[in-house]
This record gives structure tokens, sequence and C-alpha cells, in this order.
């Protein structure tokens, strides 16, 4: 039988542009190349699906071993089956329809007669994962997820224009890893880009590896043999990817819809695939939580007084075993007040980039809603010691890098931030002082704000921070005509801003080098959001809130909407800045890194723009996700998470004494240029290193998650009545008698409460009650 289907799936392409070979399923067609590489895989006669021509072409054989790169090379032997020797081991590539999909069954075996043990050896899978230029990053494909289990392999590469290849294989795979480019700077020290060339399939690693990967895959005794079978499958829709991996690996997947909870709240999964054999909740601490099924097959647990992270393990029936983690958080404002010790622990400075000083946003959002003299003699200490080394305190004008606008917008925040928190009016005048600059040095004709005559509309987000001074400016405006044409002059900037945005959409640059940036994506859609909410008019709504939807749509593909693992769950996927933030080569994925948060404004603008709730299970998710960066026990602040499972790295070790903490720093330092030392990192937290490094690291820019959190979630609740009737809150608890909603807040600082309602209510809130239909706020305090 499976020669048989072997043999109807193979087809001989003979014409003279194209020698090679053809895969053939129900749905799909894949053509091979002579050497064993695939060209490109089309399903249903329209969606293909790109491989590489050139460079890191696949899928083909790869590894390091004897401290080297090897590459191997195939030759065509039989039907769809290549082979090739490197060293003492031999290769084997065979491809195969196996239900219809498209598979490689794959065999590397040990030749020689001592063990070999590589740092890595695997498949390069050679898709087109090189976002270079639009509209083409549309077609190319994302490694958004991929997934070591001890027992089996999955995942999923994601396009903008919405197509999923999911990736899976019922054997255990020791790990993967992905191939960057390298952008700027002399060949020994080079920097690292924002490209990806490869994903890569690695079948045996070296350890260390996370423990819920395989541990024994490490080496290759002599004559031994191991074979894998790699299955491929195209979706295009999000929902069906979990299914899919379920069924091509035999294991159940863990859907996870909230991953993270307060203390004492609920948890509840699904295990989608055959019922388990086994399922297992174990608390932070190690100890065994009880799990009850409902009728629907959703599995519960309700002990989660513990705040810290929970491990599942489900088994299925054929003992292959799934791990998902949820976590249960502590207070927000824990997480504000912890975090605006660390931003004077690891303080802010004057340098280049207003990633070292975005710690300043912290320091006076804590003192906004929780009132400290001497947290805000600290604060004002670092302030007075940065600002006038970046900017003439007269002409309000940057002294330092003008063309990184970024910086000076950012300034604008913080300044606005910092009057809202003290109540001095010269703050809010020396941020439109700086908008003024801004308007009238960076931005174009078209629009848009730029750096020279870069596009950076969407660096960081120029307009929301113009938007966040006109809320401060609007108050004044009421009763002041000076504050009133600053007003006005303000919205009319952001306003051309954004229609420039909204006509352009991805289509628009970035810092350094051009790709399909989650940054430029997110930062376009949350301004584009804001901005729509500013808005009386329906038509004028729409005009704004439909590109932001778009744009979030594309960038699914950047983020972890699936992965069943609360410290990363929603966190978008970035990858260049651990060498500029941390010192660390080279690239590995970070998720979350401060600037995930930028996405985390955009699903939160998205909810209040729709109502549809999927924006606020996905905005609560991210947020808890991102709060993780402070350490539950030690309240100690991490840099970010590394989601990447195996990276040898290199880092700075020691502190740059050439340079003075109080004294303006520029540039960057390569770590290969300074002492440092090499280890290997996967999937853990990393620390900060501003404490000590004393010159330009940006690791500050982690404070963009406590930003983001004070806008959303410190003082706001939420209640949603579904379409069955029912109540969800979100920061609170509702519960619905009649026409009469009363809802308790879960923190005493929670003074705003959003509804959104299918009927007419009575809302009882904080003493008050208000009446509720369809979408609004009740604001007990300015937001």
């Amino acid at each position: 039988m499976y020669s048989i289907t072997f043999l109807v799936a193979l087809f001989i392409c003979n014409d003279a542009e194209s020698k090679g070979y053809q895969l053939q399923g129900k749905d799909y067609i894949a053509t091979i190349r002579e050497n064993g590489t695939v060209s490109e895989i089309i399903w249903n006669q329209k969606d293909t699906v790109s491989f590489l021509s050139d460079g890191f072409v696949g899928p083909s054989f790869y590894g390091v071993w004897d401290d080297s790169l090897r590459e191997v090379s195939l030759s065509h032997k039989e039907e769809l089956r290549f082979e090739g020797v490197h060293s003492d081991l031999k290769f084997s590539l065979t491809y195969i329809n196996s239900d219809d999909r498209p598979a490689l069954k794959i065999t590397i075996k040990n030749m020689g007669n001592t063990p070999i043990q590589p740092q890595k050896v695997g498949v390069r899978l050679g898709l087109d994962t090189y976002m270079e230029e639009y509209p083409q990053w549309h077609q190319k494909f994302f490694p958004t997820m991929m997934r070591c289990e001890k027992t089996h392999f999955w995942g999923y590469a994601m396009a903008p224009n919405g197509n999923i290849l999911c990736l899976a294989s019922p054997d255990k795979v020791a790990s993967w890893s992905n191939d960057f480019t390298k952008s700027w700077g002399a060949p020994e020290y080079k920097w690292f880009g924002h490209r990806i060339t490869s994903t890569n399939i690695d079948l045996l690693n070296a350890l260390p590896l996370p423990q819920r990967h395989p541990q024994d895959l490490w080496q290759l005794m002599p004559k031994e043999e191991r074979t894998w079978t790699l299955h491929f499958q195209l979706t295009g829709k999000l929902d069906n990817v979990p299914l899919i991996l379920a069924d091509i690996t035999g294991a159940n997947y863990l859907d996870i819809p909230v991953t993270t909870v307060r203390s004492g709240e609920r948890l509840s999964f699904t295990c989608l695939g055959s019922v388990p054999r086994r399922l297992l909740v174990h608390t932070p601490k190690g100890e065994k939580v009880a799990v009850k099924v409902n009728e629907d097959g959703q599995y519960l647990f309700s002990n989660t007084a513990e705040p810290g992270v929970y491990t599942i393990e489900c088994c299925a029936v054929n003992g292959k075993v799934s791990t998902g983690k949820v976590t249960v958080r502590k207070a927000w404002n824990w997480y504000l007040q912890q975090a605006r010790l660390n931003a004077l622990k690891y303080p802010a400075r004057a340098t280049t980039h207003c990633e070292t000083w975005y710690g300043l946003y912290t320091l006076y959002l804590a003192q906004k809603h929780a009132p400290d003299t001497l947290l805000l003699a600290q604060t004002e200490e670092r302030f007075r010691n940065i600002f006038p080394q970046l900017y003439d305190t007269l002409k309000l004008v940057p002294t330092k890098i003008p063309h990184r606008i970024q910086n000076t917008s950012s300034m604008i925040g913080v300044l606005t931030d910092r009057y809202q928190a003290t109540g001095d009016i010269k703050s809010l005048e020396m941020a439109a002082g700086l908008a003024d600059w801004i308007v009238a040095h960076a931005q174009s004709d078209d629009g848009a704000y730029r750096a020279g005559h870069t596009h950076y509309t969407s660096v960081i987000y120029p307009a929301k921070s113009m938007m966040e001074l006109l809320e401060a400016e609007k108050e004044l405006a009421r009763n002041n005509p000076v504050w009133q044409k600053r007003m006005e002059r303000h919205y009319l900037s952001v306003k051309k801003a954004v229609d420039d945005l909204a006509l352009h959409k991805d289509n628009i640059d970035t810092e350094g080098q051009l790709t399909y940036e989650d940054g430029m994506v997110s930062c376009s859609a949350l301004q584009l959001g804001l901005f729509a909410l500013m808005q009386k008019k329906q038509t004028d709504i729409e005009r704004y809130k439909l590109p932001a939807l778009e744009l979030l749509a594309g960038h699914r593909c950047l983020t972890q909407l699936l992965v069943p693992d609360s410290r990363m769950r929603n966190a978008t996927l970035r990858f260049w800045e651990s060498q500029y933030d941390v010192y660390i080569q080279p690239n590995m994925f970070n998720s979350p890194h401060g600037w995930s948060s930028w996405r985390t404004y955009a699903t939160y603008y998205a909810y209040l723009m729709t109502g549809e709730e999927k924006w606020l299970v996905q905005t609560f998710n991210a947020l808890g996700t991102c709060m993780q960066v402070i350490d539950f026990e030690s309240g100690n602040l991490r840099w970010g998470f590394v989601a990447s499972p195996y990276v040898p790295v290199v880092q700075t070790s020691q502190p740059h004494f050439g340079e003075d903490p109080d004294v303006y720093s520029g540039g960057h330092f390569h770590p290969l240029q300074y002492p440092h030392r090499r280890y290997v990192l996967g999937e853990q937290y990393v620390d900060m290193i501003s404490n000590w490094i004393r010159a330009n690291s940006q690791d500050n820019d982690v404070h963009e998650h406590f930003k983001c959190m004070a806008e959303i979630a410190l003082t706001n609740a939420f209640i949603i009545e579904r379409e069955d009737g029912t109540l969800k809150g979100y920061n609170c608890s509702a519960t619905k008698t009649g026409h009469l909603i009363e809802v308790v807040p879960d923190e005493p600082q929670i003074s705003n409460l959003h509804y959104n309602l299918k009927g007419k209510y009575r809302i009882k809130f904080e003493g008050t009650t208000s009446k509720g239909n369809a979408m609004g706020w009740i604001k007990q305090a300015l937001q």
C-alpha cells in the first residue's frame, strides 16, 4: 500500500526550463529540484508557498560539528529519495504523500566508529521567509510558532496575507532555530539585521535545552540511525491550526483561551484531539492541582491563590505528551510600583536613544497614581540630569541627533506625564514647544513625520505621543485661547500624519533595514485606532478603523496567538534588539520585548472600536505576559524573554569604565570589541544591564509594558454582555439582577468602567448608579 501511494504521487518534469520532480496530492502539487530542494508547493491551484532559490535553499541538511558549519549536498537516487554523505554521517531525504499532505521522511545514520556529538544537525526548510519589500512581503512566511515537546514537534509559519503553513512531526525533535541577515559594521564586528534567511528544524542538538524538549537527542552512537517524518499542511484560518497539528502528531493540543488570571480566578482550557489518558496541573512550587472537566469537555481549576506560573501536562492515549503554562498574576498596582523602584535601580540616562530613559514614563505614571515625595525627588533628579543634555531648555529644540524624531516625540510623552503627575504647567509648555518643533521640522507635506527623508511616523509612535499631549491640552483649551490654538495646531498635524498612514498602511519605512516590521505595523495600527476613537462622525471613525483592523490582521503572523505558554502568549516576535539593549549577539526571538506592548495598545483600541471580545482577551493576555518581566518573588525587573530554545551567545561582561553614566553617551558597543562571555540562552528571561554597563544600553525600553498597562488596566474595568446574556468582567466581578448590574472592581485604584451591553441597564459602580446601553464609559476620575 505504501509503495503504491508513493508511485501515484510521483511525476517527472521533463520541460527544458525546470528539470526536476513533482509530488502531488488531492489538494497540492510540490515541485522538487534535482538537488532535492523544493521550488514551490501550490495548494488548491491558487495558493503558492514559495521556497528560496539560492542561499538558504531547502529542505536541505546542515549542521555544526567539529567546530564548523557543514552543508550537505544531496543527489537523486530513486523516485523521490535523495542522499548525501558528510564525514561519517549519511543523510537521506524522501518526499512522500501522507494523508494527502506533502511530507518528508528524514534519516540520519552514523556510519563511523565513534559517537558524533554535534552542536546541531538538522534540516533547513528553505521556506521563503525573506521579507524585503512591499507588497511582496505579504506572501512571505514568518516562522510564527515552532515548538518541541518530548514526544513530537509542531508549529506554523504565517504570511501577512493570512496563509498559514502548518509544520508537524509525530517524532521527537531536539530543537529549532533561525538564521538572520547581517546589516552593518566592519566584517569582524557585524551587527545583525531585520530579516530571517532560514528556519531550521534541528533534529539533533547539544544540551542544554528547555526541559520540555527531548533530552536524549544530543548524539548519534556508532551505526545508530534515526528517522523523522515532517508533514506540511496549508490553511487560511488560525482556528484550524491546533486541530491540524493534533491530527498530524496524534497529540493533544492545549487550547488555553485566557493564559493569565488574577489570584483566585478560575482557569479553563481544552485538550484538542482524543480524550487524554492523563492530565496534571502543577503549581509554581510543584504541587498538584485538582482539575475538573465539565460537560463541554473544558478542564477547570480554581486553586489559583499562589501567584506564579502553573504547568499543565497532558498525556494522550498514545503516550504523546503536550505541555502548557498559565500564569496567576499579582495586582496591577504591584507591578507598577515594582517597576518604579526598578526604574531607579536601572537608571535612565541621557544618550542618543530614548530607550535609555524610557523608565521616566514609569516613574511619572507611578507618581500620578501613587504619590511619593521621596521617590519623586529621585525621579526629578534624573529628569533634570537628562533633559538639558538633550534639549535647549530655552528654545525647546533637540541639541543631539535631532533626526531621531522618536526621541523628541517620546520626550513629549514623558513631559505630559510629568505635568499630570506634578501639576507643573511648565512641563506641558515644554511638551507643546517640542511638538511645535516636530511640526515645523519633521513633518513633510504629505503628512508623514520623517527622519530626513525616511518615513518615521511608526518608529515608536510620534502621532500617539502628540495625541497624549492633545488630551492634556484639551482640558486647558476650554478656558484658555493660547492652549486652544496649540491644541488645534497639534491636532491638525496629527490628522495629516494619520491620514497618511490610512492611505499607505504598511507601505511605509521603518528604522534600519526595511522589512515587514513588527513596530512599523503595530504602531501604524495603534495610531490609526487611537485617532479613530477621537472622532465623532461614524464615517470618520470608519476611515481610520478599517485600515487599523487590516493592519492587525496582517500582523498576526508576528504574534504568538496560539502558543500554549503564558510567558509568551500574545507577545510579538522581535529578534534584533538584544545586541543594542543588553549587548548580546546573535539575533534571537525576544518575546515579549518592550516593544511587544505596541500591539497591546492596538488590540485595546480595536476592542473599543468594535466591541469584539477577542480583542480584549488578546489585550489582557498580552498584559499578563508582559508583566512577568517582573520576577514574582524578588520583584526584580528583567529585560525580556528569549523564546528561542538554544542560542550560543556572546555578551559584554564588564562595565565600560570610560563612560560616565551621568554624562551623555552615544553610539553602540559591539560585544566582541570589549570583554565578553560566551554561554547558551534558551527560553528564559534576560537580566537588565543598565545598572552596571555605564554606557548607552537600551534595556529601559522594557518600560513600555508599564506605560501600556497604566493606560489600559491599572484604573479601568470592563464588562461585556455576551450573546447568551451572561456577563463577563475584566478587572472586576459583575452580577445582573433584572435590569440592574452591580460591578465590584478587583483593585482599589480602579475608578473607570467600560461597559459593552446588549440591552439597557442601570449600572452600580463605586457607589454611583448610571444608565448604560451599548458601549460607553463610567469615569470617576481623569483616565
